[in-house]
């Protein structure tokens, strides 16, 4: 069997030609599980039409290092040593070929070049206050003030006064908990909806729901009609449909949906989210939920602990916020979940949110479900254990506040999108 930590070594450290002639790459072809799996073909393939040779490791390899004890930072430590290696041996080869031909300046550039990347590897980049203060603090504030945009909305007008008006872009993981059945999928649709209605390109990654039926539940949500009707394709207006569908093709912005099958017919890790994110320059993530993406860790609840935090560090990088549903457990019997329970590790998941909210549901009456908000968490403050009450029309999407809402902020029934900025020209208004 090959040594997958080697394997991505390899793959990732020589993205040349000379790799096919090679010992390891017979061995690869010829390994039962790799060639099963093609995961050795896919990743030179995309090598040889110019993809990145970290950007090939993190989508074909990424977590493999953990099925041979090796850490995160080892393995971070261990690429740089080698990418290091092997720089500074290409950047020798020119300072002698630049000393055969007497070629001095040259020479002397190809050493600082070996030296500046070392010192680059062994640089630790740090946030300055007094630098930040001194130059650009200012400037961001007013910059925040003037951006529109800087906060987004989800549409839920009481959520979104519950956590201080709504959202920012960066540095936001919102979490989603509850148990099967309670509506998750509903609030993370909505809430996508909203936004793409705003302006948002928004990107979903749905593990469950095929890409059409969320689009069946978009336009539900939009157009307030039938969803088991528009579903099973039964007593649906066409017309009015063809209306909804009109206006959802006409929005400024795109929901992009994906499934397993858009990542080699395997759950994604947050590399791969990242390049889908970078490539279709989406402005929200939403994930319908945390635990079908691939990560580092051997319990279950490890993993997603460690994808929450990778989930943390896209959003602080790429300047896109996260939302994300976890699955809570199923309660002890003859106990009634209150919104806090949930699965071994599962809070631990859920608190690295920046914002968290539980879901619980209960039978109303037949047309309706009561459903009950419960704002766990705001990081910004403000909103905590609130509790935003809602009658919830299943199967065309309607959420009505109830004027028992424990809450500051206006309680009149509304449907939801309720409360949204002024959209730009050319998107639809219904």
């Amino acid at each position: 069997m090959v040594d997958k930590f080697n394997l991505a070594l390899a793959i990732t450290c020589n993205p040349y030609n000379d790799i096919i002639n090679s010992d390891l790459c017979y061995d690869l072809f010829n390994d039962v599980e790799i060639n099963s799996e093609l995961e050795f073909s896919k990743a030179y393939n995309e090598l040889c039409h110019g993809n990145s040779a970290e950007s090939v490791f993190n989508k074909y390899f990424d977590g493999c290092a953990t099925f041979y004890g090796q850490t995160e930072e080892t393995l971070t430590n261990e690429l740089n040593n080698v990418t290091i290696q092997m720089k500074t041996e290409r950047l020798q080869d020119v300072a002698r070929d630049c000393l055969d031909v007497g070629d001095f300046n040259g020479y002397l550039e190809a050493q600082q070049a070996i030296v500046n990347i070392i010192e680059s590897f062994k640089k630790l980049d740090v946030f300055s206050m007094k630098d930040y203060t001194a130059n650009s603090h200012t400037d961001d504030i007013i910059a925040r003030a003037n951006d529109d945009k800087y906060i987004l909305s989800t549409g839920f007008k009481e959520l979104d006064n519950a956590i201080g008006g709504g959202f920012q872009r960066k540095s936001e993981v919102m979490g989603i908990l509850a148990q099967s059945n309670a509506g998750k999928s509903w609030i993370l649709h909505a809430i996508c909806n909203n936004l793409n209605r705003d302006g948002e390109k928004v990107g979903i990654y749905s593990p469950e729901m095929p890409a059409e039926s969320v689009v069946d539940r978009i336009a539900t949500l939009q157009g307030h009609i039938s969803n088991v009707s528009v579903t099973k394709g039964k007593g649906v207006d066409i017309d009015m449909l063809r209306d909804i569908d009109n206006k959802l093709s006409k929005r400024i912005s795109d929901i992009e949906i994906t499934e397993a099958k858009h990542f080699g017919g395997v759950d994604p890790t947050v590399s791969q989210l990242k390049e889908w994110c970078i490539k279709s320059q989406l402005t929200v993530l939403a994930i319908d939920g945390i635990s079908y993406i691939r990560g580092i860790g051997k319990a279950d609840w490890q993993r997603q602990s460690n994808v929450a935090q990778e989930l943390m560090n896209l959003s602080t990088e790429l300047n896109i916020p996260v939302i994300y549903v976890v699955q809570a457990s199923r309660i002890k019997k003859g106990e009634d979940f209150d919104g806090n329970s949930s699965t071994a590790g599962s809070a631990d998941i859920y608190r690295k949110s920046t914002i968290s909210f539980k879901i619980t549901t209960a039978p109303c009456d037949d047309l309706f479900t009561s459903l009950k908000i419960n704002v766990d968490k705001n990081r910004y403050g403000g909103g905590k254990n609130l509790d935003i009450n809602y009658r919830w029309k299943i199967d065309t999407g309607d959420f009505e506040a109830c004027e028992d809402t424990d809450s500051t902020t206006d309680t009149e029934q509304v449907s939801i999108p309720t409360q949204r900025k002024p959209r730009p020209q050319g998107s639809d208004v219904f």
